[in-house]
């Protein structure tokens, strides 16, 4: 799960609009990964949009780094930060 986590925060790192990646959770079958997670997103951006390019980035890097098939990608906004 780490591994996961720490590529899912290197792509939010990448986007302005995820604030912060706040649980991260992985399950292996037989065919490739399911990957969990939940993300703070910041305040003043499309969330369908954000969440939408979030997963598939996250997805491919995923791929990408670990060669891993990749199922699904669930991404559940847990909240939005806002600065004062």
């Amino acid at each position: 799960d780490s591994v996961f986590r720490q590529i899912a925060e290197r792509v939010a790192r990448k986007m302005p609009e995820i604030y912060e990646v706040t649980r991260t959770r992985a399950e292996n079958y037989g065919d490739g990964i399911s990957i969990y997670m939940e993300a703070i997103l910041n305040y003043g951006y499309n969330i369908i949009e954000v969440l939408q390019t979030f997963k598939t980035k996250v997805k491919k890097e995923i791929e990408k780094q670990t060669t891993m098939n990749v199922i699904k990608v669930d991404l559940v906004a847990k909240g939005i930060h806002m600065d004062h």
